[in-house]
């Protein structure tokens, strides 16, 4: 069974949690500052090197934080999302938009043959 983000945090130390944020922050951000910051910027505003960033990031935890967090700040463009898919839907009729609607809202599964 998968652990929570609050399990995950627990097992992270505090510099580490701020790190997965700020990982996550520089990929899902629309503000150019976030946006733009490399791993040495990260790493050195943290206090730590670059390549314990880098150690840190291929630990199945950290990257199961990494995942719940970013899952968090995504769930809060979700309804801009399916409007997309919708209206991508109705405007172009597409059977691919509405077939990612479906799966989208568990009304339909990938099976594969």
């Amino acid at each position: 069974m998968a652990l929570s983000k609050l399990e995950l945090q627990a097992k992270l130390n505090a510099k580490q949690q701020k790190a997965a944020l700020m990982l996550v922050e520089s990929q899902l951000s629309s503000e150019m500052a976030l946006r733009d910051r490399s791993l040495q910027d990260i790493a050195d505003e943290l206090g730590i090197t670059r390549m314990t960033l880098y150690r840190w990031g291929q630990k199945r935890v950290f990257i199961d934080y990494k995942n719940a967090l970013t899952d968090d700040m995504l769930a809060s463009y979700h309804s801009q999302m399916m409007k997309v898919v919708v209206d991508t839907a109705m405007k172009h009729n597409s059977l691919k938009a509405v077939e990612l609607y479906a799966k989208l809202r568990n009304l339909m599964k990938d099976t594969h043959v």
